[in-house]
Order: structure tokens, then C-alpha cells, then sequence
């Protein structure tokens, strides 16, 4: 029994079990060695006439274990836990790389910093209206005219014109473009503009006059050559391009391509002023057909690393421009068109021509172009 104690006695002490647990365990240890390894002179107990087993002596209850009664002493490493090991700069360089990450290859749009969807047309409430005014005052039918036949309902309240009296005027309009342009003696020495030679402005008036509603497609080569002004607008959109995509490009080792596009430009005005007589172009025949517009460039641009460390980088930029107009007239505006001597030629006011688009004996249209540009290197 001595040696069973002892066993007990040493796992308790090598084993690290819980002080409440270890406590009662001791508590019983020492209450067998007690009864069995005393040097006290009481007589043991006699046997029970049954040969029945001794009772089993009283041990103190032992207490509900609670989780914290698990933990062990203060000096003891449970639990063992490692701490990995930390590398400050190591997420810094993650991000760093992937921030500094060079494109290559193709680039989608929503990646490419010259990419902008084009959008619609910004002045689609003009092309609404002209849709649902059409034929909102008339049925298309030429109207009578001269006194007494002219319809009284057919007067312009704001400019105090008769419908028949514009459409006199609009062929004093297309033909006095076209003659502009012939070599009549009276032009002799005098140049176009003097002479009042606009021929595109004619052809436009001649279609609005049609009441075909159809587009009318630019020649946009023509157009851009007549335009100088609009070339070097054109020219400084593609270098604000060409900039971008090489600072986009910084730093790849392989050839880079963006899509490009632009959003719809507004051009034809000055900067702030809409529907004004001031253009920021001077050519007269295209101020009268088209005045200002909305114009946007597409394309795709590839930038190639250099050939050297020290070298430069390269790229080829392909474009096409586009352009668009809704070809319209003001319906509150009862100012005349012309002023000085033509005005005594033709006196009517923008209202006065929308009247006609309202009667349906003319119809407002789209005028829409497009054209490949030059290639630009470098």
C-alpha cells in the first residue's frame, strides 16, 4: 500500500494537474496513510461478521472543475503558442510592386487613361422638340400666298412675318450664295467672301427646304481643309493623347496599346458663348451651314519602351475623327438673321425659319462625318 501511495504521490507531483483537483487527491492520500501506516497504539478494527469490506473512509467533496480551474500555474508555458515571425516591410513591398506594376500588351477601355465613352448628342432636347413640333402648325402643303389668300394663322406674332414672306426670302438666300460665286463683272477683282460665295451654305438651306428629313453626310477631308483652325484643334487633342498614354506607359518593358476616345467636344464658339455671331473660325460659307458642332476622336494609340536605357520611348497613334450637328433653328429668337444690306435682301429671324419646319414644308436634320486621320509618330 506504501508503494501504491508513493505512485500516486509522484504522478500528482510530476503531472501538473490542477491545485483543486491535486488538494482533494492529497487529502485522500494522507487520509489512507493514516489508517494504515500509523504508529498510534489504537487497536485496529475488527472484520464484520459478513466478511463485508471495511467502509471507505470520508473523502472531502470535490468542487464543480470551472474552465479557469484548467489553466495552470503562473510558471508553467501553457499554452504554447509561436509567434510567426514579422516582416515589416514585407506588405509595403506587395503594395509597392503592384502600385508600380507596369501595363503591357492590350489595355481594356475602363483601363486605358484616354478612353471616354463619346456619350450622346448633349443638345438632344433640340432634336426632341423639332421631332414633336413637325407639322405642328400645318400639313405640309405649300400655303396660298399673296393678298387676300395668305392664311392669317400663318403669321409670326414675335417678328410680324407671313410664312410666304420667308419662303421668298430663303430663295433670295440660295440664290444669292450661288451667284456669289460666279465670275460676274461686278466681282471682278473682289474676292469670295467679299462676293458672298457659299455654296455649302446653300446646299444646307436647299436640303432643310427639301423636307426629306435625311442626314447629310460630310465630307469631313473637305471640311477639316476649309477649317484650319478646326486642324490645329483636332492636333492639340491628339497630343494631350500622346501624353497621357506615354505616362501611362512609364516603365513597361513591352509595347503598350490603349483604346482611345473622347467625349463629345463642343467646337465653334468661343469658350461660354452658345448660339452667339462669334466664331472662333473664320471661314464664312461653313459659320452659316453648320455654325458650331460636337466632334469626338477614337482610335487606339501604342506605346513601345525604349531601345535603350537612356533612350526614349516611341508610339503610333491611329485615329478617325467624327463630328455631328442637329441642323435646327431657334424658336424664340426673333432677331434678323441679317444685318446692314443683306438684311433688306432676306430679313427674317431664326422663328421665322423654324415656322417652316413647324408648318412641314422644311425639316430639320442631322449633319454627321467622319474620316481617318494621319497616322502620328514619334
Amino acid at each position: 500500500m506504501i508503494l501504491l501511495v508513493a505512485a500516486i504521490t509522484a504522478v500528482v507531483l510530476a503531472g501538473g494537474i490542477p491545485g483543486t483537483i491535486r488538494d482533494n487527491i492529497q487529502a485522500a492520500i494522507e487520509s489512507i496513510g493514516d489508517g494504515e501506516g500509523s504508529d498510534t497504539d489504537s487497536d485496529p478494527q475488527e472484520p464484520n461478521g459478513d466478511n463485508s469490506l471495511p467502509e471507505e473512509p470520508d473523502l472531502p467533496e470535490s468542487e464543480e472543475i470551472q474552465p479557469a480551474d484548467r489553466e495552470p500555474e503562473e510558471d508553467t508555458a501553457w499554452p504554447y503558442t509561436v509567434q510567426p515571425a514579422i516582416h515589416e516591410d514585407s506588405d509595403s513591398d506587395e503594395d509597392s510592386e503592384s502600385d508600380s506594376e507596369a501595363p503591357s500588351g492590350e489595355v481594356d477601355p475602363e483601363d486605358s487613361p484616354v478612353y471616354q465613352e463619346p456619350g450622346e448628342y448633349p443638345q438632344m432636347d433640340d432634336y426632341h422638340e423639332s421631332q414633336e413640333d413637325f407639322e405642328s402648325i400645318g400639313d405640309g402643303d405649300q400655303p396660298l400666298c399673296g393678298w387676300p389668300l395668305e392664311d392669317p394663322d400663318l403669321m409670326n406674332e414675335g417678328t410680324g412675318r407671313h410664312v410666304c414672306d420667308t419662303l421668298m426670302d430663303v430663295d433670295t438666300m440660295i440664290n444669292g450664295a450661288r451667284t456669289g460665286c460666279w465670275a460676274h463683272p461686278m466681282y471682278w477683282g473682289k474676292d469670295e467672301e467679299w462676293a458672298n460665295c457659299q455654296p455649302n451654305a446653300a446646299d444646307m438651306l436647299e436640303h432643310y427646304m427639301s423636307a426629306s428629313g435625311e442626314d447629310i453626310d460630310l465630307d469631313m477631308d473637305e471640311f477639316i481643309s476649309d477649317i484650319p483652325e478646326f486642324q490645329d484643334e483636332i492636333e492639340g487633342q491628339q497630343q494631350d493623347i500622346i501624353d497621357s498614354a506615354l505616362e501611362a506607359a512609364e516603365g513597361s518593358d513591352e509595347p503598350v496599346t490603349f483604346p482611345v476616345s473622347t467625349e463629345k467636344i463642343g467646337w465653334g464658339y468661343p469658350p461660354g458663348e452658345e448660339n452667339g455671331s462669334e466664331f472662333v473660325y473664320d471661314n464664312r460659307d461653313w459659320q452659316s451651314s453648320i455654325g458650331s458642332f460636337h466632334y469626338w476622336i477614337e482610335g487606339d494609340i501604342t506605346v513601345h519602351p525604349p531601345d535603350d536605357p537612356d533612350g526614349d520611348p516611341t508610339y503610333s497613334l491611329d485615329t478617325d475623327v467624327n463630328m455631328e450637328k442637329w441642323y435646327s433653328w431657334e424658336r424664340d429668337n426673333d432677331e434678323q438673321l441679317f444685318q446692314s444690306w443683306k438684311g433688306m435682301l432676306a430679313g427674317q429671324a431664326h422663328s421665322d425659319m423654324a415656322m417652316l419646319h413647324q408648318y412641314g414644308i422644311a425639316q430639320e436634320f442631322w449633319i454627321r462625318g467622319d474620316t481617318s486621320l494621319p497616322t502620328v509618330e514619334g
